[in-house]
């Protein structure tokens, strides 16, 4: 195979405001990274989850095809894991926003 025949890995900023979909991605540890929860620009007192991905657009719309459709399958114990971490985080984004005042 040429290189010109291999898929080339792509860098994809993603987010959501939806916890378990945001704990899902993350379960992809080796491809996926958290950049940070943020207020949402278009929509008032939500926040999203930044996500850095590294993988190609159609692997990435095959993930969340699966995962739409409930065909995707990741390790319960650490789906539980980075739910429970997620909900600490944005205890800590709300705390942090009230002492700004925002």
């Amino acid at each position: 195979m040429s290189t010109d025949d291999t898929i080339k890995e792509e860098t994809l900023n993603y987010e959501t405001s939806e916890l378990n979909e945001a704990a899902f991605l993350w379960t992809h540890e080796d491809v996926v990274d958290l950049q940070k929860l943020e207020d949402s620009k278009h929509r008032q007192g939500i926040i999203d989850f930044k996500f850095l991905v590294q993988m190609d657009k159609a692997a990435f719309a095959k993930l969340m095809w699966d995962y739409a459709n409930s065909k995707a399958r990741v390790d319960p114990h650490k789906f539980v894991a980075k739910q429970n971490r997620l909900r600490d985080l944005l205890k800590y984004h709300m705390k942090n926003r009230q002492r700004k005042g925002a």
